[in-house]
């Protein structure tokens, strides 16, 4: 409620410290302490919220990396078996055919090729054609 002023009054008639001059200072006062009250309240909660909000980011990215750094070992891990695995095959693979040419010799393996190609002639011509055809492009150069 506003204070209302009567111009009639004279200053002197007001009680001490009652003038609607120390009023209006006192309410003045009284509401900037306020607002200055309310504005460090607001920025006290405004950092409160901003740290939260820091520390659930710092929070969310350290769950990322450690996620990522487990996900990266377990891919590390599987790459190496795979690799591994693959190693051992090419080396039984050499091993085999290195114990297939000692144990047939030369005659045996045309031999072999011959039994493939009267089994299977249409795939041995169309194999036959293009290496013909790759044959040819190498020459030509």
């Amino acid at each position: 409620m506003k204070p209302t002023i009567d111009p009639q009054r004279r200053i002197e008639d007001w009680p001490e410290g009652g003038s609607p001059a120390s009023n209006l200072e006192e309410d003045s006062y009284k509401e900037s302490a306020t607002l200055i009250e309310r504005a460090k309240d607001l920025a006290s909660t405004v950092g409160e919220q901003a740290k939260d909000a820091a520390s659930a980011v710092a929070d969310k990215a350290h769950d990322v990396s450690s996620t990522v750094k487990t996900k990266a070992g377990e891919v590390a891990a599987t790459v190496e078996r795979g690799a591994s695995e693959a190693a051992t095959a090419v080396a039984d693979t050499f091993e085999a055919g290195r114990a297939y040419v000692a144990q047939q010799g030369a005659a045996g393996m045309a031999r072999d090729v011959t039994n493939v190609i009267r089994r299977n002639p249409f795939p041995a011509l169309l194999l036959g054609f293009g290496l013909g055809i790759m044959i040819a492009r190498a020459t030509r150069r």
